[in-house]
C-alpha cells in the first residue's frame, strides 16, 4: 500500500477494514479524515485516522510509525488516549442517538495507528452559510438554537466538554437542523490525572481559560464558544478573541450590534455567555436556557453522580497558534489534481537578478488588503523543552482492545446511515490528551504562566522540538534544535544539475542553533500583521512575481499578496509573496515577543540544516525521481499543483520538513557567486535591489533542480509566489550577534 494521498494520506480506493476510501475530507497536525464506503452495505462513513505529525509519519507501505525512539512512548500513549476518547464519544449515542450530535459507531486499530468511525452527515457548515449571508435570520436561528442547546446538554451530561465549538463544527442539514461535529478536542472530565501532549481550539471562539494557564475548563467553556458563535451569527461581525479583549480591544455587545433584529433577551443571553471570566458566565446549559427564556424541559440524559457544573479540566500551559483550514479558499479535498505544466528549464541566477531588479525599479504598488478575520486552530507545543527532564507519563490509561475495529457493547443494530446524495461534509480532525484536576482556580489573566518566557535549556538535545512563549500569551512557531558540527556545503563536480556557483566548502557550526520545523505559515504571518498593523513591502511599494501560463517566465502581478499568492491557500499554507524585508520584519517581531534572538538563517546554516548530516544531493539520496514522495516539486503526481500545507512531507534526519521543495526560502545572506564569506552572515538592512539568496527549490521546479546545494537569488524588496521563509533561533537569548556561529573554508575556487 502506498501513501500517495494529500497530507500523507492513504490512497484513494485504499481500504480501511471493509471500507473503501472515496476522498480525503481534511487533514492536519493530528491526523486525517476520510470519506469511505462500505464494500458490503450501502453505507458511507467518515473515518478519522490518528496520525499526529508531531509524533509519527507514514512509511511507503502505509504503516504509521513514530518519528523516532524519543517519540515512541508519547505516540503509544496518545494512540491509546485517542481510542479511549473514541469510546467516550461512542457513549454519547447511548442509550439512544441524539439527532444533533454526530455519532461514533466504532473504533479500532490498524496500520500501526487508531481509527474512529462516524456517521456521514450531509449538509453544509454554518461557517459557509455565514460567509454567504453575513448573518442568520431570526427564523434560521430559531431552527438551530434549541437543538444545539439540547445536544450540548447531552454532551455535558455524559461528562464531556467539546472545547472547539465554532461555525465550522456545526453542520446544517437541508432542513436547517444542526449537528455538532468534530469532537477531536473533546475531553472526558473524569477527574483522573491526564498527560498533556497537544490541544486544539480556535482562538476567536475559545474561552479565556483555553488561552491562559489559569482556571479550569468545563461546561462554561463550551458556553463561551457557542456564545461567540452565536455572536457572529446575529451580528455578522467577527468576535474579538479573549486575549484581544483582555488587552483592551472592546467587543460591542450583541444587544447593541443586533438591536431590533432579534429579541433583546436572546442578545443579552449571548453577551452573558461571552463574559471573559468563567464565573461570570452561565455554569450550565440549563442556567443559560433560563437567560434565553427557553423552558428547561429538553429531553436529555440525567447527569451521572458528578453534576455537569462540577466538571473541570486544567488549562494548558504551553500553546501554539495553528489557524484552521479556511474552507472558502481551499480546493475540494480529494479532487483530481490538474495536470501540472512541465517545469521550465533551470533559470540563470544572473538573469533572475538583473531581470527582477529592473521590475523592482518600476515601483509597482499594490492596494492594501482588507482586514481578514483570524479564524485559527491553536495547538499546544510538545510538553517539554530540550535539556529538561522528561515529564512523568502519569497513571496508566484504560486498556482498549487493539485488534480489528472494536464494536462496543451493546452492539449496534442494522447498518449506519445510507449513502447520501450530494453530500457536502466538512468534518475535520483533532485528537489530543491533556491533564485534569478537580477544582477551578480563580483566573488571573494578567499573570498567566503561559505568558512567561521559557528558560533557556542548559543542555541542548539535537532533534528536540520546542516552542518559545510569547508576550501575548501564545507560542512561537515550533523549532528544532540542531547540533554544532562540521559539514560540507556546495556540490561535487559530478553532481547532476550542478551549477558553477556551488564550490564545495567546509563549514563549522560552532554552537547549536534552532531552525523552524516548517516554513512560516499564512496563519502565523497573519498573527504578526494583526498584532502590529504591518503592511508588507510587496503591498506598499513592490510587487509579487508568478509564473506565466506556460510556466516558462516569471511575470509581475499587482493583484498578488501574502494572503493571495495566486493559488488557493489556507492558514496552514506556507506564506509566499513576502519580500526579504517582510520576512526579516516578522523575525524582529518574534524576537521582541519572545525575548530570544530570531532571524532568517544564513545561507551556510540553511544548507547545513537541509543536508542534515547527509552527503548526497538530497537528504533522501542522489536520485531526483525518487523524491516525489519526499518533497513537493513539479513533474510529480504529489496531489499539489502549488504549495502544500506546511509539514505535509516527511522530515529530514534533523526533523525539519519541506526544506527541499514546496517553497523556496529566503536566507539572510547576500548572494555571492563564490563562497567568500557572504554565506556566513546576514546582509545589511534594509534590502532594496541587492540580491539575497533563497534556497530549497519549490513547486515550480523540476525534481532534478531541487537539491541541497542549489542556489538562487532575487532583489530583497521583491516577492515571489513560490518563495517564503522559515526562521532560525540562536541559543544565547542575550546575544545580539549580527553574524552566525559559522566559519568556512573554501576547498575549491568558485567559478564566476
Amino acid at each position: 500500500m502506498s501513501a500517495t494521498g494529500p497530507h500523507n494520506a492513504l490512497p484513494i480506493d485504499g481500504m480501511i477494514q471493509e471500507f473503501r476510501i472515496v476522498r480525503v475530507l481534511g487533514a492536519g497536525a493530528f491526523g486525517i479524515v476520510y470519506e469511505a464506503r462500505n464494500t458490503f452495505l450501502p453505507q458511507t462513513v467518515v473515518i478519522k485516522e490518528f496520525l499526529p505529525s508531531e509524533l509519527a509519519y507514514r512509511d511507503p507501505d502505509g504503516q504509521v510509525r513514530p518519528l523516532s525512539q524519543e517519540t515512541l512512548e508519547l505516540f503509544e500513549w496518545a494512540r491509546k488516549r485517542f481510542l479511549q476518547e473514541a469510546k467516550n464519544l461512542w457513549e454519547l449515542a447511548q442509550p439512544d442517538r441524539h439527532p444533533n450530535i454526530v455519532r461514533v459507531t466504532r473504533y479500532g486499530e490498524e496500520n500501526g495507528t487508531a481509527y474512529m468511525f462516524m456517521d456521514f452527515e450531509q449538509g453544509r457548515p454554518l461557517s459557509a452559510i455565514l460567509d454567504e449571508q453575513g448573518r442568520l435570520t431570526a427564523e434560521q436561528l430559531e431552527h438551530i438554537l434549541d437543538p444545539l442547546l439540547d445536544g450540548l446538554e447531552r454532551v455535558h451530561a455524559k461528562g464531556i466538554v467539546h472545547r472547539d465549538i465554532k461555525p465550522d463544527n456545526i453542520m446544517i442539514r437541508d432542513d436547517f437542523s444542526p449537528v455538532l461535529i468534530d469532537f477531536g478536542a473533546a475531553r472526558n472530565l473524569s477527574g483522573q490525572s491526564e498527560r498533556s501532549v497537544v490541544a486544539a481550539y480556535t482562538p476567536i471562539f475559545a474561552a479565556l481559560e483555553q488561552h491562559q494557564a489559569v482556571g479550569e475548563q468545563g461546561p462554561w467553556t463550551d458556553i463561551y464558544s457557542l456564545g461567540a458563535t452565536l455572536y457572529l451569527a446575529v451580528t455578522g461581525d467577527r468576535p474579538r478573541s479573549a486575549p484581544e479583549r483582555l488587552y483592551g480591544l472592546t467587543q460591542p455587545p450583541a444587544a447593541e450590534a443586533a438591536r431590533g433584529q432579534f429579541p433583546d433577551v436572546l442578545l443579552t443571553a449571548i453577551d452573558k455567555a461571552c463574559e471573559l471570566r468563567p464565573e461570570d458566565r452561565p455554569q450550565s446549559v440549563a442556567a443559560w436556557r433560563r437567560l434565553f427564556g427557553v423552558a428547561d424541559d429538553a429531553t436529555v440524559l440525567a447527569p451521572r453522580a458528578a453534576a455537569a457544573t462540577d466538571l473541570h479540566v486544567a488549562a494548558d500551559t504551553t500553546t501554539r497558534v495553528q489557524p484552521r483550514l479556511a474552507a472558502r479558499t481551499q480546493t475540494t479535498p480529494g479532487a483530481t489534481p490538474e495536470t501540472r505544466p512541465s517545469a521550465p528549464a533551470k533559470r540563470s541566477r544572473r538573469g533572475w537578478i538583473v531581470g527582477l531588479a529592473l521590475l523592482v525599479l518600476l515601483g509597482l504598488g499594490l492596494v492594501g488588503w482588507l482586514y481578514r478575520e483570524d479564524i485559527g486552530l491553536r495547538l499546544v507545543a510538545m510538553g517539554w523543552l530540550p535539556g529538561e527532564s522528561e515529564p512523568s507519563p502519569g497513571p496508566a490509561e484504560p486498556e482498549v482492545p487493539a485488534s480489528t475495529a472494536t464494536e462496543p457493547e451493546p452492539a449496534q443494530s442494522g447498518p449506519a446511515q445510507a449513502e447520501p446524495a450530494q453530500a457536502r461534509p466538512t468534518q475535520s480532525e483533532s485528537a489530543e490528551p491533556e491533564q485534569a484536576q478537580t477544582k477551578p482556580a480563580e483566573p488571573e489573566p494578567t499573570a498567566s504562566a503561559s505568558t512567561q518566557p521559557t528558560p533557556e535549556p542548559t543542555i541542548v538535545v539535537p532533534g528536540a522540538r520546542f516552542s518559545d512563549s510569547m508576550d501575548d500569551g501564545a507560542a512561537a512557531p515550533i523549532m528544532v534544535w540542531l547540533p554544532a558540527g562540521d559539514a560540507m556545503i556546495g556540490s561535487p563536480a559530478n553532481e547532476a544539475g550542478r551549477n558553477n556557483d556551488e564550490a564545495q566548502t567546509a563549514i563549522s557550526i560552532r554552537a547549536p542553533f534552532a531552525m523552524g520545523e516548517t516554513e512560516i505559515t499564512i496563519g502565523e504571518y497573519r498573527r504578526f500583521v494583526d498584532a502590529t498593523g504591518y503592511r508588507t513591502e510587496v503591498a506598499a511599494s513592490s510587487t509579487c512575481l508568478r509564473p506565466d501560463d506556460a510556466w516558462q517566465q516569471l511575470v509581475p502581478d499587482i493583484t498578488l499578496g501574502w494572503e493571495r499568492p495566486g493559488y488557493a491557500v489556507t492558514d496552514r499554507s506556507p506564506v509566499a509573496c513576502v519580500s526579504w524585508n517582510d520576512a526579516m520584519a516578522y523575525a524582529d517581531w518574534l524576537s521582541k515577543q519572545t525575548g530570544k534572538v530570531y532571524r532568517l538563517p544564513t545561507e551556510a546554516e540553511w544548507e547545513y540544516a537541509a543536508r542534515a548530516g547527509t552527503k548526497t544531493a538530497r537528504f533522501w539520496g542522489d536520485d531526483a525521481d525518487s523524491g516525489c514522495r519526499q518533497a513537493n516539486t513539479a513533474e510529480c503526481d504529489d496531489k499539489y499543483r502549488y504549495a502544500a500545507p506546511a509539514g505535509s512531507f516527511p522530515p529530514n534526519p534533523f526533523g525539519l520538513r519541506d526544506m527541499l521543495g514546496n517553497l523556496g526560502e529566503w536566507t539572510c545572506s547576500d548572494y555571492d557567486s563564490g563562497y567568500r564569506g557572504a554565506e556566513l552572515r546576514c546582509g545589511a538592512r534594509p534590502s532594496s535591489t541587492a540580491p539575497r539568496v533563497f534556497r530549497g527549490g519549490s513547486w515550480l521546479d523540476a525534481p532534478v533542480l531541487v537539491r541541497a546545494a542549489a542556489r538562487d537569488a532575487a532583489p530583497g524588496n521583491l516577492g515571489l509566489s513560490n518563495v517564503g521563509f522559515r526562521v532560525a533561533r540562536e541559543l544565547d537569548p542575550h546575544s545580539k550577534r549580527k553574524e552566525s556561529t559559522v566559519q568556512s573554508e573554501v576547498l575549491e575556487p568558485g567559478v564566476e
